[in-house]
């Protein structure tokens, strides 16, 4: 029971990269924009949220490793 406790707060917030600028241009802060939305979106289409939690039950778990590969479906 405390493993499904563990999970459930790891897994709620949800984890996605963030594209940013240091003292950029417009320009420049709108193409980190436009990437982070881009990320959004590979994120969802693989179903990241899902795998996240699987992987995370599985590093809990006594004999799982917790490793994540993701392969394209081209």
């Amino acid at each position: 029971m405390a493993v499904d406790t563990v999970l459930s707060q790891v897994c709620a917030a949800r984890i996605l990269p963030v594209c940013s600028t240091e003292g950029g241009t417009y320009d420049e802060q709108q193409l980190a924009e436009e990437a982070g939305r881009a990320l959004e979106g590979l994120f969802e289409e693989v179903e990241f949220d899902r795998l996240f939690e699987a992987m995370a039950r599985d590093a809990a778990s006594t004999s799982g490793t917790g490793f994540l590969k993701i392969y394209p479906a081209f």
